[in-house]
């Protein structure tokens, strides 16, 4: 130890000797050239003092950027050092680093390398804030010539400690704070985390907020939620902190109106959307006129609400194939430490309306063409017309027409009515057919032309004009 230490010391003395630019002989200058006066009074002339040329710097050292606990490497480039000695120092604490490749500091982390005989590197690992500032290269001429570079050390942001939540009451200021050490000083800004705008007061409303430190005047339910402290230096990466924020408060609650209307079988939904804090409890009760019913959880379903203030959710109530006793008032209860909130829902039924019924009934088979005679009439026609023959039919029995086939009868005989193409006029009802007055009336031309040559022919012309009076 005590030898490690002489030669420390001898070293020094060397560094030391090698600024001063002294040498163990004394000297003189002889006008054209450098003498040296030795102990025993002789003069010697150093004539490779005139043949060699000065050094000269080649490039200007450059700044030199690294992040904390990178590698550093600052440049000194030399032309025509020849034998001169080359010293690497740091200006700032104004301390030798390296004699040539010899390093003098104790710090291992640095080192010197010299390449292409013109290049010095002084390498600094894993480098520290500490390191940051000025670095100078020397050489040992007369006087000292030297080039200074720059070593900047920067820090990306690093978050400390600090609160990740907060509570407050409605009503309350709420204050958020972050920090964060970073060379150079970082600075900080405030966003929500679901982007909308800040609420500082009742009147002031921001995207951002810049400060590390974040107050929000008069909070309410939508002060709730997460809010990011970006830290930054320009250096990346960037650094963020969530802080959540709680604000106590009683529930709000909507309703799904104050009527809803649906028919038996049929299947309906009734929601309410509120907002608590902390959790509350919540139900569904039913009122109808036979009984006050708390409905369990089967009923409905809780769910998150996206797009609404934070602790906002959905209770639906769900009703399927309804029934009469469905029917009647609803009502969703909240309620948490903060006070209690209601909302009540008519459930009505809808009576559907009975359409008027249109009778499709058909006529009777069989209608009379001929009002109703007395007997005595009947006899009348019976004896004097039982010898008539027309077209094979006894006209002495009542004349029918059958409705649905169309097709005149009587107690003897049957004839085809005529051609529907013809003979029909537009229907009045898909269930009733009608004669063509035209066709009737040829059928009656032809009647009375042969009851002309009858002797009871006024008679027949009277029947055969009530029978047409009675076709439409």
């Amino acid at each position: 130890m005590a030898a490690m230490m002489i030669g420390r010391h001898n070293l020094l003395l060397m560094v030391t000797g090698f600024f001063l630019n002294c040498r163990p002989t004394s000297t003189k200058d002889l006008g054209s050239g450098r003498s040296f006066l030795r102990d025993d009074d002789s003069i010697t002339l150093d004539t490779s003092f005139f043949l060699r040329e000065s050094p000269h710097f080649g490039l200007p050292m450059q700044t030199v950027t690294v992040n904390a606990g990178q590698t550093a490497r600052l440049t000194c480039i030399i032309q025509d050092v020849v034998d001169y000695e080359v010293a690497w120092m740091n200006k700032d604490t104004n301390t030798v680093i390296s004699l040539g490749e010899t390093v003098i500091t104790m710090d291992t982390r640095i080192s010197v390398q010299r390449e292409q005989r013109s290049t010095w590197i002084l390498t600094i690992k894993n480098v520290t804030v500490r390191d940051h500032g000025y670095y100078t290269c020397n050489i040992n001429t007369q006087p000292p010539t030297s080039i200074q570079g720059f070593l900047k050390v920067v820090e990306p942001p690093v978050l400390e400690d600090g609160d990740e939540e907060v509570w407050v009451l409605e009503g309350m200021s709420a204050h958020l704070s972050c920090s964060a050490h970073a060379t150079p000083t970082p600075t900080y800004k405030w966003i929500r985390e679901d982007y909308n705008t800040i609420r500082i007061n009742s009147s002031t409303f921001v995207s951002s907020w810049i400060g590390r430190n974040l107050t929000l005047h008069h909070s309410n339910h939508r002060s709730a939620g997460g809010y990011l402290c970006i830290a930054s230096n320009g250096y990346p990466p960037s650094v963020s902190k969530r802080v959540l924020l709680h604000v106590y408060f009683a529930p709000l609650l909507r309703g799904p109106g104050m009527e809803v209307r649906a028919h038996v079988g049929h299947s309906v939904s009734l929601t309410c959307l509120y907002a608590a804090y902390p959790s509350p409890t919540v139900v569904w009760v039913r009122e109808n006129e036979n009984e006050v019913l708390q409905l369990t959880e089967e009923y409905y379903t809780i769910t998150p609400q996206d797009g609404h203030p934070p602790y906002t959710h959905n209770m639906t109530l769900h009703l399927r194939k309804l029934v009469h006793s469905d029917f009647g008032r609803y009502t969703c209860i909240v309620t948490n430490s903060q006070g209690e909130a209601s909302y009540t829902t008519v459930l009505r039924e809808v009576i559907a309306k009975k359409r008027p019924v249109t009778s499709t009934k058909s006529p009777p088979e069989n209608v009379s063409l001929f009002p109703k005679l007395s007997s005595r009439e009947t006899s009348h026609l019976s004896h004097h017309y039982q010898n008539y023959d027309y077209q094979t039919k006894n006209l002495s029995a009542p004349l029918i027409v059958n409705m649905k086939t169309g097709i005149y009868r009587g107690e003897t005989g049957i004839q085809p009515a005529p051609s529907r193409d013809q003979s029909y006029s537009p229907r009045r009802s898909k269930n009733i057919a009608r004669i063509s007055l035209k066709d009737v009336n040829h059928e009656l031309s032809s009647a009375a032309d042969a009851l002309r040559k009858h002797r009871h022919f006024p008679l027949m012309l009277l029947t055969f004009s009530v029978m047409g009076f009675l076709l439409p």
